[in-house]
């Protein structure tokens, strides 16, 4: 074998560990729990409760449930199920 396919064969297979290391720590950081809303519950009290367990400021974190659910914050009512987002 050449040296140079060598060098290339060893290039792509360290792009594609690289590659293949970031995007798995990516998907690792944020993991989704569906919960079910409470009378007295809001998106707004959901992120304070859940605020140890994700890295998202309360607003960032509505708008992410929002996004995620097609959910309006105002609009949310006991016994609906929504995902939100946690860290592992």
């Amino acid at each position: 074998m050449k040296q140079g396919t060598l060098h290339v064969i060893v290039f792509l297979g360290l792009i594609g560990g690289i590659f293949f290391t970031l995007s798995n720590l990516a998907s690792q950081d944020t993991q989704y729990i569906e919960v079910t809303i409470e009378e007295g519950d809001s998106l707004w009290s959901l992120s304070e409760e859940y605020n140890a367990k994700h890295h998202y400021s309360n607003w960032e974190f509505i708008k992410w449930v929002e996004q995620k659910n097609s959910v309006n914050a105002s609009a949310v009512f006991p016994g609906q199920k929504v995902i939100i987002p946690v860290n592992k």
